[in-house]
């Protein structure tokens, strides 16, 4: 009887302690379901950071960083879409899928607005030159450059894993920054970023 072939875990990650990405709980939560795991190696003590988890079973693959490496089964016919966000045919035709049950959390807005501010003017700096960005992002406080105001409050439970972090957040939200009666759809702006999302508007 044939071994069960290795599972192999991948994500991508540049800058994880400047940004506050929070790479070691993603792999904490990863590592019962994989083999191994890619990482791409740099001068950001990103891989660092991925080797503190306790997990000696978990083998770390160092690789080169490449901003256009992407993960998928691809036998010339697959291709990444949504910025990379997921993968689709190119033909248009579906891709075959298996539904897991696992809960994703997102945690790319849950920073310091200090770090979340120095992360969106380098990602910004991705798509537009030097001088746009500051023009429109460098005056701008920290706290006012999330969408906080068109996001409801998260009632669940956070992963065992992210309660550390959580429990670390000590920031506060600026009382004019809160939603309205404590939810979102009492402002126009909650409705202009799904239409824009969609693209029924266009996008800044």
């Amino acid at each position: 009887m044939s071994p069960p072939p290795r599972v192999s875990g991948f994500s991508m990650v540049r800058n994880a302690i400047k940004y506050g990405y929070p790479v070691a709980e993603s792999l904490r939560s990863l590592a019962p379901l994989v083999d191994e795991v890619a990482v791409g190696k740099g001068d950001y003590g990103t891989l660092e950071l991925v080797r503190s988890p306790d997990l000696p079973d978990l083998r770390v693959i160092e690789t080169v960083w490449d901003e256009s490496l992407r993960v998928v089964r691809n036998n010339g016919r697959v291709w990444s879409v949504g910025d990379a966000a997921g993968f689709g045919r190119v033909d248009g035709s579906s891709l075959r899928f298996r539904r897991t049950g696992a809960e994703v959390y997102h945690y790319g807005w849950a920073r310091a607005p200090e770090v979340l501010k120095q992360k969106t003017l380098a990602f910004q700096k991705l798509y537009h030159d030097g001088a746009c960005v500051a023009a429109r992002y460098e005056e701008v406080p920290p706290e006012y450059l999330s969408d906080v105001d068109i996001a409801f409050r998260f009632r669940g439970t956070h992963p065992a894993v992210m309660a550390e972090r959580v429990g670390g957040m000590n920031w506060e939200i600026p009382a004019d920054r809160r939603p309205s009666l404590d939810t979102p759809l009492l402002n126009p702006r909650f409705y202009a970023a799904w239409l824009r999302k969609w693209r029924v508007l266009p996008r800044r």
